[in-house]
């Protein structure tokens, strides 16, 4: 299998994805605010909201084995 992609070639393409995907929301985040059609800070007060919101149901649909019994059944 010498075409086959090596776990340290898919880690990096992971890696250069989530960064990638980290500077073009920054990119967004940052002409939105320029606009004026978001305040500064207003989007990680949002971002934080969301993610104590959503997180243990997203979480338990994504990767229901890193939780606990009793979370998962906490999880809407």
């Amino acid at each position: 299998m010498s075409g086959a992609p090596t776990l340290l070639d898919l880690l990096f393409r992971l890696a250069t994805e989530i960064v990638s995907q980290r500077v073009r929301t920054r990119a967004l985040l940052e002409l939105l605010e320029e606009k004026g059609v978001l305040m500064p800070g207003e989007f990680e007060e949002r971002g934080q909201a969301v993610w104590e919101r959503d997180w243990p149901e997203i979480a338990a649909e994504v990767a229901p084995e890193l939780l606990g019994p009793e979370e998962a059944s906490d999880a809407p």
